[in-house]
């Protein structure tokens, strides 16, 4: 996704008409009847050159060494244990003797404990994937983002997909690879047809690889914000302010995507981000 996202804005002068349109209501508030656009080329290479610059570098993120990763990725918080007394916590210890700063954290209350990497927060913090209230709403956070403070780690900051809180999720990876996950095992490709008569939002939130870009967008490396979720509060949102939101970067990568599969926005309601087929506009 988002090397089809950094490719397209690249050549923006063989871009798709519709996928330009996507890109200008998420990055500099037009609309498909606002044909101003068209001359305001300044604001577009700004943008542009922005879009570039992110997804290029999501795309040129590789795997290494575990301990020397600067991002790493769980598959849920199962990691974090909740402590309250010094005998727990010398029971995680790994020659049974608890760390001084631990100990001393324990004088204030009940602390979480990542025992993975040693990072620990006070009650009443909880990590994501533990954390029962609500979003709300959306329900529960599907992802965990924690990052490392002043502690000596070469990578900075992990993630955690809540994978217990999706009881179905789907990989969006390229062309003709819309297919359907449950309990790990490939099931029946998705229909175009019911991809072209969604919704972005309803897209956006079926598939786990947009969660995922969203996740990397919002590491330390590229600094995005998530100041507003879904379709039409993105589209809310000015040039300077959107450059900076991560959901928008995730609906142009999309918008991408989509279109390898005939599939873009239906102009009558762009506003809601409606989707049809190539050449179904009328």
């Amino acid at each position: 996704m988002a090397q089809l996202a950094a490719n397209d804005a690249r050549n923006w002068d063989h871009l798709h008409l519709d996928v330009r349109n996507a890109f200008h209501q998420l990055f500099e508030s037009y609309s498909f009847e606002d044909e101003d656009w068209l001359e305001d080329e300044p604001a577009t290479g700004i943008a542009k050159t922005r879009v570039i610059e992110v997804m290029t570098g999501i795309a040129q993120l590789s795997l290494v060494a575990w301990n020397d990763a600067e991002i790493r990725i769980f598959c849920n918080d199962d990691r974090w244990r909740l402590v309250s007394s010094p005998q727990e916590l010398a029971r995680l210890a790994p020659n049974g003797r608890a760390p001084r700063a631990l100990l001393s954290a324990l004088d204030s209350g009940p602390i979480w404990i990542d025992v993975e990497t040693g990072m620990h927060r006070p009650m009443p913090w909880t990590p994501k994937c533990h954390d029962p209230e609500p979003n709300s709403r959306i329900g529960p956070s599907p992802y965990g983002i924690y990052e490392y403070v002043g502690q000596r780690r070469t990578h900075s900051i992990n993630l955690s997909f809540c994978s217990h809180r999706w009881r179905r999720w789907r990989f969006l990876s390229g062309p003709l690879a819309f297919r359907d996950y449950a309990m790990g095992e490939p099931q029946e490709r998705l229909p175009r047809s019911a991809l072209a008569e969604s919704l972005m939002d309803e897209v956006r939130r079926m598939f786990l690889s947009p969660m995922l870009l969203e996740m990397l967008l919002q590491t330390p490396r590229f600094a995005l914000q998530k100041r507003a979720s879904g379709w039409a509060a993105c589209l809310a949102l000015d040039g300077e302010h959107s450059l900076g939101n991560s959901d928008n970067y995730v609906f142009f990568a999309l918008a991408s995507l989509l279109y390898t599969q005939g599939i873009v926005l239906y102009e009558q309601e762009a506003d809601l981000g409606a989707l049809t087929t190539i050449g179904d506009q009328d």
